[in-house]
């Protein structure tokens, strides 16, 4: 059941938005169960006492409002709460320069150019992802933080307490501390066991960090050629920006290590794989998936229309100079569990010396021989 809130004064636009709901609800296997609020008061009191998935937001409540106090209801959900917002509005040009900017989360749609079954369309395609359970008051995540809280911190506590050198950044250590408990939770299942990954989770997109960093995925400016940042984190730490903050000098690095990203579907096996569904190519492709083929590569699954899915070829390697990483762009992040194991693979391929090959035969008669 998807809990809708729609804010909206005029009648008869909230006997459309009853009817279409009740239209959608026949023919969609999610259900809607909306409460409407006339006023701003009503909206406030709403998102503050009740849990809601969505909600629908009209600018001028009122016929005395000229203002758009409807603004006031949309601050209080950005600003606190976590679940989708759809303006739709006579008066776009009420909303400041602040609640302007579109995202996944938040339209803003003129009121007569937008048909409703569309708004609802659209919410319900996010609910179906567990985005407002799992963000919710009452979801996973409060959840695991409320057992964090109880059953780690409290127990570490102590300790804490005498660690306060400085007050000033003890909220962001601990902050950083919680959330390592967090993230290690949501790693297993029930019953204790790793979960296994989605892909997705390989990658932070857009890029948190402002600048240029270890893990980095890049696409040229110049072509379509993708590459990832090796340079070790310790080399990557900026030293100084220019004035316009154009340009960045980073510690140690003289050069910034980029291995060449392969697109996996080019891959002679995966190519052939894709056109056969041969179970024998299905072997091969494997390999490479799980990082048992060759060395050489390291697999980076596609996410999205930005993250085709790669090869990272620790052969094909560039080493640039610093003010060369303004041809790129920063398509994303490889998360850091994710990362330690790709720079892993690179040290550990060139760290390789090999060895003279050992004659199999005499060792497999001597086997048996004795």
């Amino acid at each position: 059941m998807l809990n809708l809130l729609i804010v909206e004064d005029d009648e008869r636009q909230i006997k459309l938005y009853k009817d279409t709901i009740d239209e959608f609800n026949t023919g969609s296997d999610i259900k809607i169960e909306v409460i409407i609020s006339i006023n701003l008061e009503e909206g406030l009191q709403q998102i503050r006492t009740k849990n809601f998935d969505a909600a629908i937001i009209d600018l001028r409540l009122g016929s005395g409002d000229i203002e758009g106090r409807g603004k006031e209801i949309i601050k209080e959900i950005k600003g606190n709460l976590r679940f989708p917002v759809f303006v739709l509005t006579a008066y776009p040009g009420d909303l400041g320069e602040d609640l302007k900017i579109p995202n996944a989360f938040y339209k803003v749609y003129e009121q007569t150019k937008k048909d409703t079954i569309e708004v609802l369309e659209e919410m319900t395609d996010i609910y179906k992802t567990g985005i407002t359970k799992i963000m919710g008051r009452k979801g996973i995540v409060e959840k695991t933080l409320q057992e964090v809280f109880w059953e780690n911190i409290a127990a570490s506590m102590e300790y804490w307490k005498t660690e306060i050198e400085d007050e000033s950044k003890i909220e962001k250590v601990l902050s950083r501390h919680i959330l390592a408990h967090l993230s290690e939770r949501l790693r297993l299942t029930e019953e204790g066991e790793f979960e296994k990954c989605h892909p997705a989770e390989v990658y932070i997109m857009p890029p948190i960090k402002k600048d240029f960093f270890t893990g980095d995925i890049l696409k040229s400016k110049a072509s379509e050629e993708y590459f990832l940042i090796l340079t070790p984190a310790c080399d990557m730490v900026l030293r100084e920006r220019n004035e316009g903050g154009t340009e960045a000098t980073y510690r140690n690095a003289e050069k910034i290590i980029l291995a060449k990203l392969v697109d996996f579907t080019r891959i002679e096996e995966v190519a052939k794989y894709i056109e056969t569904h041969s179970n024998t190519k299905k072997g091969e492709v494997e390999k490479y998936i799980r990082n048992t083929k060759k060395g050489r590569y390291h697999y980076l699954p596609s996410s999205g229309s930005r993250i085709p899915g790669f090869l990272v070829d620790f052969q094909d390697i560039n080493r640039i100079n610093p003010e060369k990483l303004t041809t790129y762009n920063r398509i994303a992040s490889i998360d850091e569990p994710f990362l330690k194991d790709i720079i892993a693979r690179f040290t550990s391929y060139y760290a390789r010396q090999g060895s003279p090959d050992l004659d199999i035969d005499i060792i497999l008669k001597k086997l048996i021989n004795g």
